[in-house]
């Protein structure tokens, strides 16, 4: 790599195709990288579409540009937008990029991807999506069949190459999305890269009020209860495609279990996140006449969560998804240092190592045995939470930002030499 290259500060143009008010793991992973960066010496610039008209200028002191979009109702926080406009080419104008970072196979990412090509910019692109999974294909489209599910895949993998293609690099948060890029673009450069957090920031010391706060407003007992955990933890989207029904039967399951052999369970399941299933798994709930042991909190600001200790002083964080590619919460689970509920899948397994107690996918009494091993053996509890630690430096903000900091100057080392796409 050439010296003067490397110690080029690089303006970064990276896209997004979900951005506020909606927050996910890919939102959350890209800004933690990019300010990173920004203290590094470099510039980064983030666009996103138009949601709403009182959106952040800036975040983190990173300034924000969003594209006028139209909402598709078929995923929250998704939008269109053109992918060629005369607010890109000035924008592309001012800011001369050094390098463009494609985050998704969709319109915001398609304006960046165009117009980086015009003006020859190396592309990075960061594959976070699993929308070829059956699971989100039969939420997106719950009429198509099995066959027709395994003939959309297809199609998917087909239709998002015009993004592929073009890319100097291709980088993804799971070693299982990484193999499958390979196998359907095998001439590709392709890394993996873990999402990162700000692993500090979990060390800091809880909010003893705001803790008490945010529980005892769906659960009044907390205002009481000594500081032992005393409930299990999900925070995510609440859909179908996200297993969330699994979860709460496989939590009324143990509470059955309990009660009718005498073991003593005294836990509760808290949901924070919403989403289109939340009605439905609310009826769950009520059919089931166990609602003053399951909680939906509904939304929950991030800055809230970290610094009432909500993660931190969960028996577990319980989760039955098998369609995440690098669960971002998992992650904060792991630098809180609480212990894992987990499906035995290499999405979770890869990720969570020894720190979970792993359950058959789907499998309601399995997942039940392990709400019950976690609420009775404190000795086990302990060697999981034990197991989080020597995971934690695993997704360093900081040490992430240096990985994909080394991949630009690299990929404006092979455009240096012709050599790019």
């Amino acid at each position: 790599m050439c010296k003067h290259i490397a110690q080029k500060k690089l303006t970064i143009a990276l896209a997004l195709e979900i951005f506020h008010p909606e927050i996910n793991g890919v939102v959350t992973s890209s800004i933690n990288m990019l300010s990173n960066l920004k203290k590094r010496g470099h510039k980064p610039v983030l666009f996103a579409p138009m949601v709403t008209k009182n959106s952040p200028k800036e975040i983190h002191d990173i300034p924000v540009h969003y594209l006028p979009s139209l909402p598709t109702y078929v995923y929250p926080g998704l939008h269109m937008v053109r992918a060629r406009t005369s607010q890109m080419r000035r924008l592309f104008n001012y800011y001369r990029f050094d390098i463009a970072h494609l985050t998704a196979p969709w319109r915001v990412n398609r304006a960046i991807r165009k117009n980086a090509e015009i003006h020859n910019i190396p592309i990075v692109h960061t594959y976070h999506t699993n929308l070829h999974h059956p699971s989100y294909i039969n939420y997106l489209f719950p009429f198509v069949n099995r066959k027709g599910t395994t003939r959309m895949s297809e199609v998917f993998w087909r239709s998002i190459r015009p993004y592929i293609n073009p890319c100097a690099y291709l980088t993804s948060p799971s070693h299982l999305l990484c193999d499958e890029l390979s196998r359907h673009f095998p001439r590709k450069n392709i890394y993996y890269i873990p999402n990162g957090v700000a692993v500090e920031d979990f060390s800091s010391p809880i909010d003893e009020e705001l803790f008490k706060t945010l529980l005892s407003r769906h659960i009044p007992s907390a205002k009481t209860k000594p500081y032992t955990p005393f409930y299990f933890l999900f925070v995510g989207r609440l859909g179908f495609e996200k297993s969330v029904d699994i979860l709460i039967r496989g939590f009324i399951h143990a509470f059955r279990h309990a009660k009718t052999h005498g073991i003593t369970f005294d836990y509760h399941l808290v949901l924070i996140g919403d989403g289109p299933a939340r009605a439905k798994l609310e009826e769950i709930v009520h059919e089931e006449t166990i609602q003053s042991h399951v909680h939906f909190f509904g939304k929950l600001d991030h800055d809230s969560l970290i610094k009432g200790g909500i993660i931190t002083r969960a028996r577990a964080f319980a989760t039955a998804s098998l369609t995440e590619v690098q669960s971002m919460t998992v992650i904060e689970a792991i630098c809180s240092e609480t212990p894992l509920i987990a499906a035995d899948h290499p999405s979770m397994t890869n990720l969570a190592a020894d720190a979970a107690r792993y359950f058959i996918p789907d499998n309601i009494q399995d997942l039940a045995k392990a709400f019950l091993a976690l609420a009775q053996d404190d000795a086990y509890y302990t060697s999981l939470k034990n197991a989080t630690r020597s995971l934690k430096e695993n997704f360093n903000g900081e040490t992430v930002a240096l990985q994909h900091e080394a991949l630009y100057y690299q990929a404006l080392e092979t455009k240096k030499r012709g050599i790019i796409p």
